[in-house]
């Protein structure tokens, strides 16, 4: 038995058999979107190279499917890469690879579940649409020919008993499934074209159906979303007024409410009977990516690039939480109702409870009932999935504790009055322009991450401060220990210092706002320490640019305080010779190289790089002959 890469063998005297396989279950490269099963035990999550089925309880992967099953029986021009240094090379070189593997060249880009839980449907850039199999794990159908240009939208219809497909050549198609015969072999489900694909004004960005498959909503890189009838796609509606197209789009239940999210970081709550906006919700910080409504409920939810996912109460036209978890942009939502709202609780307890009553009695129920709307609003949360380009696949669950709105409200303006007061707390040069009104200045704002730097910094200068003063018996702080600078607390100090630049610290860019939020007193300390790690060589770079900050910041401390003026003195000195050390050492390294590179042409009567120069002028010469003879048919 023998290891080699990820994969474990055994060898035989016959074969070779694969034993086990030692490798991550998740995707390759970010998940582009995700979607729960039926029967809602599932989660079905597409990659560019690959599909997983999920278990939702224990987040195991079930299946995967790859496109090595798929049979291509056509060549597609847009599948060949082509590079635009070298036209006909890359030509040459394109056509080649998809002749060397096809299925190389398939990237899938929109997927929609079948009824039943057992097969997908997957639409590719190339204009492929397959239909795979996930007990099998393999494509039982390919339509190579299915769209001229890239499916970027797949969506059952409202009935679900077939598929519509939009692409970015600007035609919508529509797919019905059905059983194919098979000799010996069971029936198996197909995709068959019902009609030729209907034309659109633009390319389609998203596609919605609502559930009484009466009408269908497009989405066109134009900023419009055009509505039209199922049976005869005959324009409805025409919504407008985005300034960005629309990427995601949902229905409610009912088929009244269309939500759409666009690039312009607006959600937006549209009727469909009229074609009015209700609503235009403009929380969100970051371009729209996905939109869905929970089934049977008054919510739905939005994600954005940033993210964050919000939810809201549509019959309210309010936000009700956001949910923040994920590392990168949000690329993908579904939903799933677990049990019944309150309201509907409620009334169902009530009714059980309550015996009968006449049909006055009854009629006055019914009117009371009506009354009661927004008490009685089923608000169920159910499940949440959602997938993100941080390559997570995270399950959001109902939570059993109440939300109260005005709490919710109250925190929201809370965490904004404490952003407007870190920005009001920037650290400005005497005597230099504002940030805001400045053309240059420190990038980025200071945030609660920085804050929280400059109180870790402040914390180990005094724990420094301690340290330096206290006997030798005495033990170290356990601050120092966890640092495993325990005996040395110059090096504890630095540490912390040099923890500034890192990305939890908000980077090099947040670090001159840490620095800014240091006190006075602090400032007096951490300056000798920087001037003597300057001199000892430990990270220059870094120590300088602190010193030139803290320096600015506080010139009147500095310049009154003789003791500072006469370390930093010693630290500009410190410097100076070190960058003549370094100019030295590279003006030496130079000049050796030229004297190196003289001597060998002098010896073998050949100049150095003759090869690489005779390929460039050959390639200069190829690019102007073929410019010369464009510029001949352009005239001609």
């Amino acid at each position: 038995m023998h290891e080699r890469g990820n994969e474990r063998a055994v060898e035989s005297d016959s074969e070779l058999r694969l034993s086990s396989r030692i490798s991550n279950p998740g995707h390759r490269s970010y998940p582009l979107g995700c979607q729960i099963t039926e029967d809602g035990s599932g989660v079905f999550t597409l990659a560019r190279s690959e599909g997983k089925l999920w278990n939702r309880e224990n987040l195991s992967c079930l299946a995967t499917i790859d496109w090595s099953s798929v049979e291509l029986k056509s060549t597609k021009s847009s599948l060949v890469d082509e590079s635009d240094a070298d036209e006909e090379e890359g030509k040459s070189r394109g056509t080649a690879d998809w002749k060397r593997d096809p299925l190389k060249a398939l990237k899938a880009s929109a997927f929609v579940l079948a009824p039943g839980n057992r097969h997908v449907v997957i639409g590719f850039e190339s204009g492929v649409i397959c239909l795979f199999d996930l007990l099998l794990k393999r494509s039982i159908q390919t339509v190579d020919d299915a769209h001229a240009g890239a499916v970027r939208s797949l969506i059952l219809t409202g009935d679900r008993k077939g598929v519509i497909s939009g692409t970015a050549n600007s035609k919508v198609g529509f797919w019905n499934f059905d059983l194919e015969l098979v000799p010996r072999s069971a029936p198996r489900l197909c995709l068959k074209a019902v009609r030729q694909p209907e034309s659109v004004t633009d390319q389609v960005t998203a596609l919605a159906a609502t559930p009484d498959n009466r009408l269908i909503a497009v989405a066109m890189v134009n900023l419009h979303v055009d509505v039209y009838f199922a049976d005869s796609f005959k324009r409805v509606h025409s919504l407008y007024g985005m300034s960005a197209p629309v990427t995601c789009m949902d229905v409610s239940d009912d088929s009244r409410l269309l939500i759409t999210g666009s690039g312009d970081k607006t959600v937006r709550l549209w009727e469909l009977q009229f074609g009015n906006c209700l609503r235009r919700f403009v929380e969100h910080t970051d371009p729209i990516t996905a939109v869905k409504f929970m089934r049977s409920s008054t919510l739905a939810f939005s994600a954005d690039l940033g993210g964050v996912i919000r939810e809201w109460d549509v019959k309210k036209l309010q936000e009700v939480c956001t949910l923040k978890g994920h590392e990168g942009g949000v690329t993908g939502l579904s939903t799933l109702p677990t049990r019944p709202g309150l309201g509907k609780q409620m009334k169902d307890n009530r009714s059980r409870s309550q015996p009968k009553r006449g049909r006055r009695e009854a009629d006055n129920a019914d009117d009371e009932d009506a009354d009661d709307d927004d008490f009685e609003a089923d608000v169920c949360g159910g499940v949440v999935v959602s997938t993100g380009r941080d390559f997570s696949c995270r399950v959001w669950l109902e939570s059993e504790e109440l939300l109260v709105l005005e709490e919710e409200a109250e925190l929201a303006r809370e965490a904004a009055e404490d952003e407007l007061e870190l920005g009001r707390s920037e650290a400005v040069v005497p005597g230099a322009v504002a940030p805001d009104a400045g053309e240059t200045g420190p990038l980025g704002r200071p945030t609660v991450t920085t804050r929280n730097a400059a109180d870790s910094l402040m914390e180990a200068i005094d724990i420094y401060s301690s340290q330096t003063q206290s006997q030798e018996s005495e033990p170290p702080h356990p601050l120092m220990v966890a640092y495993g600078t325990a005996n040395d607390p110059d090096r504890f100090l630095f540490t912390v210092f040099s923890a500034l630049r890192l990305p939890g610290s908000a980077g090099m860019a947040g670090m001159e706002h840490a620095l800014g939020s240091l006190h006075s007193d602090h400032v007096k300390r951490l300056l000798p320490r920087l001037a003597a790690w300057l001199e000892r060589g430990w990270d220059v770079e870094l120590c300088g640019r602190a010193i030139r900050y803290l320096c600015t910041l506080h010139a009147g401390l500095v310049t009154t305080d003789a003791n500072l003026a006469s370390t930093l003195a010693a630290a500009q000195a410190a410097r100076q010779s070190y960058l003549s050390r370094t100019r030295k050492m590279l003006g030496m390294n130079l000049a050796a190289l030229s004297f190196l590179q003289q001597k060998i042409e002098e010896e073998d009567q050949v100049s150095l790089f003759s090869e690489a120069t005779d390929q460039r002028a050959k390639r200069a010469k190829k690019i102007k002959e073929r410019l010369a003879q464009r510029v001949a048919i352009a005239t001609g």
